[in-house]
Order: structure tokens, then sequence, then C-alpha cells
């Protein structure tokens, strides 16, 4: 009876211990991972829509031409001009370039020949060309005179005179004070009175072959002209005005036609050029 069988109960290590209860499947419910979270609609086709790359952004109609448009500096480097929808082209007709802001006068509208004449500009352009030819509605006007006044106290820089024009204008250019560069075309043969007074600026200028008439002070007081060249044979006492050459640099250098040296000398001397100055051939 001492060793009493009793004493390890076979109860105390009850399988109840370790309840499969403990491990509930529940606990790992497969709702935990619900294919909802990952719903394929946060991925909707629409964020990434055909629609924000709609063709239309890019419309051709936005630009008609494929040609940058051209600035108005630019415009008015140009030789040939085309004036659309020009509503008169009667003799006198003033015409407006709305591209430079120049004004073109109507001088001839006859068949045996079509003109302009250079009138004027409302703006303050540095670098201008007077074109050779300004087309109106399809029909081309040859560009033959520079108005009086036309560029008169303007702050010009640079200026080339067109093939087609004869005439020079009074005035055309006076008091230009900025004026430094000119370029006369082929067909010049006359300036007029003052054209060029007091461009203080001008360092030089040829005068083509065909020029005949200077008019009085045309280059008066345009103390910065050391270089003239003189290709033409046609000028005289009677045809170069009083003053025309008074008040330019002292010591200017004046290139005239071998046969004419004497003679324009005498000439030059009588109408302002100063006696430093060099007359050669």
């Amino acid at each position: 009876g001492t060793t009493d069988p009793g004493t390890t109960d076979p109860g105390t290590t009850n399988p109840g211990t370790t309840n499969p209860g403990t491990t509930d499947p529940g606990t790992t419910n497969p709702g935990t991972t619900n294919p909802g979270t990952t719903n394929p609609g946060t991925t909707n086709p629409g964020t990434t829509d055909p629609g924000t790359t709609n063709p239309g952004t890019t419309n051709p109609g936005t630009t008609t031409d494929p040609t940058p448009a051209m600035s108005m500096e630019d415009a008015a480097k140009q030789t040939t001009v085309s004036i659309p929808s020009v509503t008169r082209t009667t003799k006198g007709t003033l015409v407006k370039d709305p591209a430079t802001g120049t004004t073109y006068k109507i001088t001839s509208n006859s068949a045996s020949g079509k003109t302009v004449e250079y009138a004027f500009n409302e703006n303050s352009l540095a670098v201008i060309v007077v074109p050779d030819t300004v087309v109106l509605n399809g029909a081309s006007y040859k560009v033959t005179s520079i108005a009086a006044g036309a560029f008169k106290m303007k702050k010009v820089t640079d200026v080339t005179i067109g093939a087609n024009v004869k005439v020079i204008g009074k005035k055309a250019f006076y008091g230009c004070l900025s004026l430094k560069k000119v370029t006369l075309g082929n067909s010049v043969t006359t300036i007029q009175d003052q054209a060029f007074q007091k461009c203080s600026s001008l360092g030089q200028i040829i005068l083509p072959s065909k020029v005949s008439k200077i008019g009085k002070q045309a280059f008066y007081s345009c103390r910065k002209l050391s270089v003239i060249k003189i290709k033409t044979t046609k000028l005289s006492k009677k045809k170069v005005g009083s003053n025309a050459f008074k008040g330019i640099a002292s010591k200017a250098s004046i290139t005239v036609p071998a046969r004419k040296i004497n003679t324009y000398k005498k000439m030059l001397k009588s109408r302002g050029v100063r006696s430093g100055a060099t007359i050669k051939k």
C-alpha cells in the first residue's frame, strides 16, 4: 500500500490542454485577403484616356501657313513688297503696307508703265530698304522716287535705295542724325535740295554713274562725310546747287572720273568742299 499507483494519475496529462480549437481556422479568415483589396478598378484604363492627347490640341486650323510670320524689321528689308486686297489703284492713291507701316503713292497706272513713290514710313526702323517693286493686286509697280521729307528726322541708321529709284526728294533724309550708311541704286539721277542735310553720322557715299543733278545743300553739314566716290561724269556747276557739300569733313577724300579731275576740282570747291580735302582720280 506504500507505493499507490494512484500518484501518477493519467489525468495530469489531459489531452484537452492542446485543444485543436486554439488554432481556429477562423483566425486566418480568407476574407482578410479579400480579392477586392486589389480591385482592378484602381488601374482603370481610363486614367490614360486617349482623350488626353486629343488630336484637336494640334488643330491644323491654328496655323494656316507653315511659314513663320516675318518680323517688321525683316519685312522692311525686302526688295519686292506685295500688298494684297487694294481697293483702288488710280493715280494719286495712297496705299499702305501693313507689314512695315510704309505708305506708297501711285504715280502712274498706265499700260506703258506702273510706278509708285515711297511716301513715308510711320515706324522707327533702323534698317530700311526702299524696294525695287511693289505688287498691288498681282500687278507690279516700280518704285521710282522717294518723296520729300519721307525719312525726315527719323532714327534710321542704314538705308538701301532700290534699283528703280530715280529721284530722291527734297529733305528726304534731312536731320537723320543716326544715319551712317546709304547705298544708292544705280538708277538715281537726281538728289534734290537738302536731301541729306544734317546727316551728321554719315561717313561715306557713292554717287552712281547716272546722277546728273545735285540740289543745293544736299549734303550740307554732313560733318563726318569723309569718303565720297563720284562715278558720274554728268555734273557741272549748273547741275550742282550752292553749298551742296559745305560742312563735310575738312579732310575728305573724294574720288572722281579721271577725265573730269580738273573740272570737278573747281566745281566741288565752289560748292563747299574745303581746301584740305583730297580730290583724286
